[in-house]
């Protein structure tokens, strides 16, 4: 990877969530922090104009969000960014774009003239669905509730400004198309009659532009020149004449009806009929909606990226920021939406080669594939390998037994994916289901040997194969062959849907097999055809994996929610030493500047929430105990809710995200009020987002609250917060060694915003909350010698991992070759506790440096233990240097302590009771 421009590569870098809490002047006052920290760069949330605060629902991707900040504004952020040496990482959001607010202008342009807009081609709108009635129409499923109803609450409003008529709905603009003018200026005419005679001035302008309504182009430079001399024309008459601006008036109230008068709302209906949208209830419009949407997401509407022009026109300003060296790297989003992934990467490096990281979440035994032009990932897969090294996997059957006992059933995690996929593909994405039906039957009736299979069975057989489908996707080209890869995964999701509809023939699995592995032997032209199904279908299996699998599945089985992490895979208890091992020595092989992520914008948990709850895996006796205990001193405060499932994931999320010191105990119970509710809607079992119980809902409100309740004797608290300091103080340590192996692996750091600290948060919005930087300043300006030390034996676990973090990163800063580059040595090690360290060497032909970092530590000491730990707990434990010369000038980066190894044989060794003295975690290096 070292093609890139290597002083462009950051080492590590530190995210911010711009938002209107949080802007480019505010990023700007923590630059000199961060570059104090040890951060090489700055990784920003997008930052083009978005109709949210997070960023993703792009309106405007050539334009700076104004709620962030100016352009001078930005100007001097960069500024800033490069006189510190910080690298600039942006966040690019290629597959769709936000349309609610109006803002968007490209989507407006649409809204307004339907397939004639100079834009229709932007959006993936299928302009000919089978309803005649979304004929050259888009579905809007904006109405909060039906459409009869809204429109005769007056929820629908004509409203006009400077020449243009638009709809109002809830703030909403939506414009009306050019051609309904005429029908809006016509209405009451005879009044105005009555008003102007037939030769006044004004009597005949108005006219005029009524006919210039009536013959308009349907298309082109000249309907363009038309809709700009008609709005410049009705404004400067409105404008001009009273009599005029009154009967506009007028006609809005006409248009506006009479509530309880039915009748009165004929003409608005008749109005809007004549759009080219057709405005739904959003509710139940999930079989009609015939645009491909960002999931099932009505508000983001997905764009043709892979076309030049669209590529261009989004890209512009992106483009611009590359050429002129303002930023260093970019974020891809969600490449699994576009239709041609490897060809859109092949665009950007085209243009620029700077360092570009996609967010690509990998199945368990999947390769990211290497025909991207990429250097890595976001580094999902690191994240889990990470955290499944601090999870004890000797007690997988025990948690299980543990889990299948209280909620007195046996969840199979596979059969929970296939019935949470299932219900996107039949339910919530059944219209794009439905869409791919119709082209496969259509695709079938040219071959005499397919013709019979119904549509009804295509539609049922892709939806089955979609369930079973085991990766998020395949990347088969609009050109090309079909990789090993994609025909391994794509038999065995055949295999298994043929299985799973036994109702369906066989057959119909046998055309779908050849359809996907381009194997029909047809015409060129139907063969292409039959490639531009299958590029669409690969659009498809992404979304609703994505649905199914992260924001279903991971609420349903909650038998070790710290294994429930994006790009995770539940039934996979835990990892061992040499599995790490082995996965950072392939990274380190093929995408050594890929992203080491432990917490991001989109984790279900924070890094120190897994720490903690890793800790149940080492003890699963008194965890066993401990669960009963509660639910029967919390038994008398259950009613309709919660379920068992639900007040299992209740107690583990308790775990981690208690708070170690007293905090504000109102906020912390809405905090977490707020992540269960929106678990069990995401599980959407006893209740969901599109069908409230909210009977069930209060229950468990009424559960949690009464727990947590703190005004008068609770035994429940007593006994749950008496655990909990045991799990905090485990889980704390936990993050220290986490902390390092991160810093030290190969790939590059990514420290998510407020993370340096200890942080206890939860799936968004708890873990997009504004950060107290001035807490984070004061803890890194504590380091100096035997700060961290000092930190760690008053238990201070917080500011420990601050400065753990200061120092590792300086270092690393210090030494960018020797981590972005260098070798990566696994160490071996010996004696009783040798499972309770993970240890090895980064290297170079100038430099070395050994990582020590424990784990499992309630093997190695009681909750009570007086610290330090070191010579009691780690016994004759040794690690093993491959050195062939003497290893006496070894130092401890935290500690300044010189430690010496101690000749065995042929080989040095280390004995841990020395490194680990005084902290549970060693960076030696070479003094």
């Amino acid at each position: 990877m070292k093609h890139l421009n290597s002083l462009n590569i950051p080492s590590s870098v530190y995210r911010l969530q711009l938002n209107q809490d949080f802007t480019l002047q505010d990023a700007l006052k923590i630059l000199p922090y961060l570059k104090k920290l040890g951060v090489e760069g700055v990784y920003c949330s997008p930052y083009f104009t978005a109709y949210s605060s997070h960023g993703y629902d792009v309106v405007n991707p050539n334009e700076l969000n104004p709620k962030i900040g100016t352009l001078k504004e930005y100007e001097t952020f960069c500024q800033q960014l490069k006189k510190l040496d910080l690298k600039h990482i942006i966040d690019v959001v290629p597959n769709h774009m936000g349309m609610k607010g109006g803002q968007n202008q490209w989507w407006q342009d649409v809204l307004e003239n339907g397939p004639h807009s100079d834009f229709a081609s932007f959006f993936d709108i299928n302009w000919n669905p089978e309803k005649k009635e979304l004929q050259d129409r888009v579905l809007l499923p904006i109405l909060g509730s039906p459409y009869g109803r809204a429109l005769e609450n007056q929820e629908i409003r004509l409203n006009y400004l400077r020449g243009r008529f638009f709809f109002d709905y809830c703030g909403d603009p939506l414009p009306a198309n050019l051609e309904s003018y005429a029908m809006i200026l016509e209405t009451g005419l005879d009044l105005l009659k009555e008003k102007l005679p037939i030769k006044h001035p004004d009597w005949i302008e108005y006219q005029q532009i009524l006919e210039l309504y009536q013959f308009l182009p349907s298309g082109g430079e000249e309907r363009a020149l038309k809709k700009q001399e008609g709005e410049m024309r009705l404004d400067a008459l409105i404008t001009k004449s009273t009599k005029i601006n009154k009967h506009i008036d007028l006609i809005l109230s006409m248009y506006q009806g009479k509530k309880r008068q039915t009748n009165s709302f004929d003409l608005l209906d008749r109005l809007l009929e004549a759009q080219v949208y057709r405005l739904s209830y959003w509710r139940v419009a999930n079989h009609e909606i015939n645009y491909r949407r960002f999931f099932n997401i009505h508000e983001l509407v997905s764009i043709h990226i892979e076309e030049a022009k669209v590529l261009e026109n989004h890209h512009k300003w992106l483009f611009e920021l590359l050429q002129t060296g303002h930023i260093q790297g970019m974020r891809i989003d969600h490449p699994d939406g576009l239709y041609d992934p490897t060809g859109y990467f092949e665009s950007l490096r085209e243009r620029f080669e700077v360092l570009t990281v996609v967010e690509k979440i990998l199945d368990r035994n999947e390769k990211l594939s290497e025909s991207w032009k990429v250097e890595g990932t976001v580094g999902y897969e690191y994240l889990n390998l990470l955290n499944g090294v601090f999870v004890q996997q000797k007690s997988e059957k025990q948690i299980t037994e543990i889990y299948s006992d209280f909620i007195e059933q046996i969840e199979e995690f596979d059969e929970i994916v296939y019935r949470s996929k299932k219900l996107f593909t039949d339910y919530e994405m059944v219209s794009e289901v439905k869409v791919l039906g119709l082209k496969l039957d259509r695709l079938s009736e040219t071959n005499r040997e397919y013709r019979d299979f119904t549509r009804h069975d295509l539609t049922k057989a892709l939806a089955e194969l979609i369930a079973c489908f085991p990766v998020y996707r395949t990347y088969i080209a609009p050109a090309g062959s079909v990789s090993k890869r994609d025909r391994i995964y794509i038999q065995a999701a055949i295999e298994k849907a043929k299985k799973r509809a036994f109702d369906l023939d066989a057959s119909i699995f046998d055309f779908l097999e050849k359809v996907l592995l381009l194997k029909l032997k047809t015409s060129p032209y139907q063969e292409q055809k039959y490639r531009e199904f299958v590029l669409q279908f690969q659009q498809l299996t992404g979304p609703i994996m994505a649905k199914g699998f992260e924001d279903t599945a991971f609420y349903l089985y909650n038998r070790f929610i710290s294994l429930n992490e994006v790009g995770g895979d539940p039934p996979h208890f835990g990892y061992s030493i040499a599995d790490f091992h082995k996965a950072n020595l392939e990274k380190k092989e093929k995408w050594s500047l890929g992203f080491l992520s432990t917490s991001t914008h989109d984790t279900k948990r924070s890094e120190d929430v897994r720490m903690r709850l890793n800790v149940l895996s080492e003890m699963p006796e008194r965890w066993k105990l401990e669960v009963q205990k509660w639910t029967q001193l919390n038994r008398e405060h259950k009613k309709e809710g919660p379920s068992l499932n639900t007040e299992y994931f209740i107690y583990q999320t308790l775990l981690g995200v208690w708070p170690k010191f007293k905090e504000n105990h109102s906020a912390l119970c809405q905090r977490i009020w707020s992540v269960i509710l929106k678990s069990m809607r995401e599980a959407k079992k006893e209740t969901s987002w599109l069908k409230n119980n909210l009977a069930y809902e209060q229950s468990v409100h009424h559960f949690l609250f009464s727990i947590l309740e703190e005004k008068r004797a609770n035994p429940f608290l007593k006994a749950f917060t008496q655990f909990h300091q045991i799990i905090d103080r485990y889980g704390g340590w936990n993050s220290l060694s986490q902390t390092l192996l991160k810093i030290a692996s190969p790939g590059i750091v990514d420290i998510y915003q407020g993370n340096e600290l200890l942080t206890y948060r939860l799936v968004d919005p708890d873990n997009r909350v504004p950060i107290d930087f001035e807490i984070r300043k004061k803890a890194l300006h504590s380091l100096k010698k035997g700060a961290l030390e000092k930190a760690f034996a008053s238990h201070d676990l917080s500011r420990a991992k601050c400065l753990v973090t200061a120092k590792a990163l300086q270092f690393r800063a210090n030494h960018k070759e020797l981590f972005l580059y260098g070798e990566y040595i696994p160490l071996k090690t010996r004696g009783a506790r040798k499972e309770n360290v993970i240890a090895f060497m980064r290297k170079t032909n100038q430099e070395h440096c050994i990582v020590l970092a424990g784990r499992f530590y309630s093997t190695l000491a009681p909750a009570d233990w007086d610290l330090p730990l070191g010579r009691h707990a780690w016994g004759d434990t040794e690690v093993l240097l491959p050195f062939d010369k003497d290893a006496s000038n070894l130092v401890d980066l935290f500690t300044g302590k010189r430690i010496e190894g101690k000749k065995r044989g042929s080989v040095f060794a280390l004995r841990l009771e020395e490194v680990f003295e005084s902290l549970p975690v060693s960076l030696l290096r070479i003094d």
